[in-house]
């Protein structure tokens, strides 16, 4: 009786161990690239997700000084639009350029807008992140209450 069971058990287990090792190999990949790997044994196919799931806590540091600085010239370039618009600032995304900024009255106020966007990306780079690295992490925190508490962790700690 075991001879009928054999023939069908190896391979499902030859097949459980090959696997097992290619996810173990993506995993490590994964680790070392920043790209997690996602498998499940409902499905038999793998899903590569780039994320920022693993920030160190110097990056969340740097993540917090660029937020900091971004804020403070954001709150700046806000007043000066309010000045000359002299009412409600409409919202622009600087990552939108140029169709978001089409909101704002031509000349002067989107100058500032565009300095202000200017100036954040800057801020990004001078702290050691890419912008797409920075937005990841700023929707991640939207969603991800652990990230959330270590930034704000890191917020309190400054």
């Amino acid at each position: 009786m075991s001879n009928n069971c054999r023939p069908i058990a190896r391979p499902m287990l030859n097949r459980i161990l090959s696997q097992s090792l290619i996810v173990g190999v993506l995993s490590t990949w994964g680790l070392l690239s920043g790209v997690t790997v996602e498998w499940s044994l409902s499905s038999p196919s793998f899903a590569f997700r780039s994320s920022a799931l693993a920030q160190s806590e110097d990056e969340i540091d740097r993540y917090v000084q660029a937020a900091r600085e971004i804020e403070s010239s954001r709150q700046r370039a806000y007043n000066e639009i309010k000045g000359i618009i002299g009412g409600e600032v409409p919202s622009f995304v600087c990552n939108q350029r140029p169709g978001s900024l089409d909101a704002l009255p031509a000349g002067r106020a989107r100058d500032i807008a565009a300095r202000y966007c200017d100036e954040a990306e800057n801020i990004v780079k001078k702290n050691g992140l890419t912008n797409e690295s920075f937005n990841a992490i700023t929707r991640r925190r939207q969603s991800d209450p652990a990230l959330e508490r270590r930034i704000q962790d890191a917020l309190n700690r400054r």
